[in-house]
């Protein structure tokens, strides 16, 4: 909880930097790291400890598309 409010305290600060994020991203925080202005998800674990790879990396780029955009979100998110 307390990366996610540096990070949107941050984004607040400069609102074009392309901001990235390694470690501990899953399923269950994945929504709200991209909403915090994240540009960048670098997942290891999350996509790797699954028994299939392909289908848990397809799944989380499901989750981030079903995100509405706002004006100030222009870029898509991408993982790592």
């Amino acid at each position: 909880p307390e990366t996610v409010e540096t990070v949107k305290q941050l984004h607040l600060l400069a609102p074009t930097l392309s901001i990235g994020f390694d470690g501990g991203i899953n399923a269950r925080n994945i929504i709200r790291m991209a909403r915090t202005g994240v540009k960048r998800l670098n997942m290891g674990s999350g996509i790797f400890e699954n028994p299939s790879p392909r289908e848990a990396l397809q799944r989380f780029q499901r989750r981030l598309r079903s995100i509405p955009r706002t004006r100030s979100q222009k870029r898509k998110i991408a993982i790592h």
